[in-house]
């Protein structure tokens, strides 16, 4: 009954951590092998909480015999990694004591090969401190015998709490380090080929006993981040910080004394992204280890005199809080540099006053909650809408195009729906340029305004970071002509190419671009009220897709309040009789009068773009703004 034992050494940490997401899951799992019957069931999922609920399946689990117990094993792999890994530990745990028994004589008859010989009892995160331990649980190596006993001595010691998150690239020896850390060199799986390596974020949590000190010593491991930050990376990250109920006393950055001096672009960029996610309470808790460092002659000071420039700036925000951690598995050497670590790491808990938690985290890279916004974009063809659209929803659904032609033939409507903040988004083709004609135009505004009947948040002018045109500044005069003065309210400029900008070493900011920018682009800013983001659609790092959303986000939300509500007027009101051809998350080519349409609808629209058509060419005539001649269309 070795199930039995994990599960009900890992019960706290399961009623803690399983959510209604993986309780449904379970459950229907159960259901289809008719593990439970119907009443079970219903009186489960009846209870109010997830803690309820987990209480009352983990009490039927366990009074079930062990198929049953092994169904919920393998249930858990499939909806949550975390909580079977758990039970997977326990497993270890338990034939871990087996193995290590004891002969009359008092003397181990055999040790498992992967535990080191430290005085430590494995226990569950919260379990009672007072709880006997038979000797068959601690570790049984003459060597460790006196001070094993001496731990049964002081059971009824609480022991205090402290908890590690370990990041850093790949390959630069998390897990092992994550290993030494926790006392225990199988308990994070180390894989030599970097792209094998740690996929999920791990967590494990013993009872240690270092020098004086009882711990309950909780080490999460993450997946290695790369140059440019993936979303699966930045989730395992979260995941990480959430894992600990103490919260986390230091945030170890890994670098291998063998690879990272090579790779110190690698890093910083690493680093950068850590620092967007984490925020400044990241900075506060920072501890860098140097791990590899078995072969290391110099001193630690004689290595941080030799990193490249970059990578002493970011050991710098250390404050010296930088160790030296070897990866041979010694049993002094490994509390030695563990005591190091906890004692700096409870210093830096008592100077900020808390452990970091997920309320730490950076604010700027999560989007706000709130209801739906809807938003279109506009611009001239090769401003960057469309790159702009996929940045937005955080995946690529609107094709781009290199060329002179327009990519985007029709109005096309996308959702990000990522369980943060609903965004529905309209990629519109170019305006007054490629293939434009009076009709044309008058079409795709059309489209706008059948997509957000009920109006709309914000209006983004796309240009590019090269070059603001004549075409430019004629495209905002003639929307202002056809939705009147009250658009620029909602209009936001974004401007496209950050990545460009970043790499001009003659513009150090924003502001240097904008005081370079011509004055036709400034005139239209000054109209939108200064409202301005910066996008870099090339990036795939996860941070900085965040950040510039959130800073869109946020900006389209103060512009909603200022003016009392989404824009619309007699173009964008909704109309009983028309029918929405729109799919979140697809694509969807709305044309003016589609066939599934009621007739007063087809009228209505049909109505609304001979409306347009006729401002716009009001707008020619008193602008004197004769078509454009495809022929003089520059490529931008």
């Amino acid at each position: 009954m070795e199930i039995s034992k994990a599960l009900n050494s890992r019960r706290s940490v399961l009623k803690e951590n399983l959510r209604k997401s993986t309780i449904d899951s379970v459950l229907d799992q159960l259901v289809e092998k008719d593990f439970i019957d119907t009443a079970e069931y219903q009186r489960i999922r009846s209870q109010s909480t997830d803690h309820e609920q987990a209480t009352e399946l983990l009490d039927y689990i366990l009074t079930r015999g062990t198929t049953v117990m092994k169904s919920f094993h393998g249930a858990l792999r499939r909806s949550n990694s975390f909580l079977a890994e758990e039970i997977d530990s326990a497993l270890e745990e338990s034939l871990a004591n087996n193995v290590a028994e004891v002969d009359g004589a008092g003397q181990s008859t055999q040790t498992k090969s992967n535990t080191w010989p430290l005085s430590e009892a494995a226990t569950c995160r919260n379990a009672p401190s007072n709880t006997s331990a038979s000797t068959s649980q601690l570790p049984q190596t003459s060597q460790s015998r006196s001070e094993a006993c001496h731990l049964l001595e002081d059971a009824t010691v609480t022991p205090q709490p402290i908890s590690f998150l370990v990041v850093g690239c790949s390959g630069n020896g998390k897990s092992e380090l994550s290993n030494a850390l926790i006392g225990h060199k199988g308990a994070f799986r180390v894989r030599r080929n970097p792209r094998e390596g740690t996929k999920t974020a791990k967590g494990k949590c013993l009872h240690r006993r270092i020098g004086d000190g009882l711990w309950e010593m909780t080490v999460i491991d993450t997946p290695g981040i790369s140059q440019e930050m993936t979303e699966t990376e930045f989730h395992e990250v979260v995941n990480g910080v959430e894992f600990s109920l103490h919260g986390l006393d230091a945030i170890i950055l890994t670098w291998s004394y063998m690879k990272s001096y090579d790779n110190e672009e690698r890093e910083r960029s690493v680093f950068k992204s850590l620092h967007r996610l984490l925020g400044n309470g990241f900075l506060s808790r920072l501890v860098t280890v140097i791990t590899g460092a078995d072969d290391i002659t110099m001193s630690k000071f004689e290595i941080l005199e030799e990193l490249p420039e970059c990578m002493k700036e970011i050991a710098q925000h250390s404050q010296g809080r930088v160790l030296l951690m070897s990866n041979t598995y010694d049993h002094e050497t490994a509390l030695c540099q563990t005591s190091k670590l906890i004692n700096m790491s409870l210093k830096l808990t008592e100077k900020n006053g808390s452990t970091y938690t997920h309320s730490d985290l950076s604010p700027i890279c999560h989007i706000p909650l709130g209801e739906e916004l809807k938003i279109a974009l506009i611009g001239k063809t090769g401003a960057g809408k469309s790159s702009t659209a996929n940045s937005i929803l955080g995946y690529a659904a609107s094709a781009v195009s290199c060329g002179l032609s327009s990519e985007t033939k029709h109005c096309l409507y996308f959702t990000r729906d990522k369980g943060d903040r609903r965004i529905s988004v309209v990629d519109t083709p170019g305006i007054l340029d490629t293939e434009s004609n009076d009709e044309h135009t008058a079409t795709i505004l059309t489209q706008v305004a059948k997509m957000f009947p009920n109006g709309l948040h914000a209006l983004l002018f796309v240009v590019n970071h090269t070059r603001f045109t004549k075409e430019d500044a004629l495209a905002v005069d003639l929307l202002r002509h056809v939705f009147g003065e009250r658009f620029l309210q909602y209009s936001v400029m974004v401007v496209t190419g950050m990545d460009v900008i970043d790499a001009d070493e003659r513009v150090r900011n924003k502001q240097d671009y904008l005081k370079t920018a011509p004055h036709e682009f400034l005139d239209v800013l000054k109209e939108c009220g200064t409202r301005c983001v910066f996008f870099n659609n090339k990036t795939k790092d996860e941070t900085l897709r965040r950040t510039q959303l959130w800073k869109l986000v946020t900006m389209v939300e103060k512009t909603v309040e200022i003016n009392n509500g989404p824009y619309s007027d007699g173009l964008l009101r909704k109309q009983e009789e028309v029918q929405e051809t729109s799919t979140p998350g697809q694509s969807v080519v709305v044309t003016v009068c589609p066939a599934k349409d009621t007739p007063k609808g087809t009228e209505h629209w049909h109505a609304i773009w001979k409306k347009i058509l006729d401002l716009i060419k009001s707008w020619r005539k008193s602008r004197r703004v004769n078509p454009i001649d495809m022929n003089q269309v520059q490529n931008v």
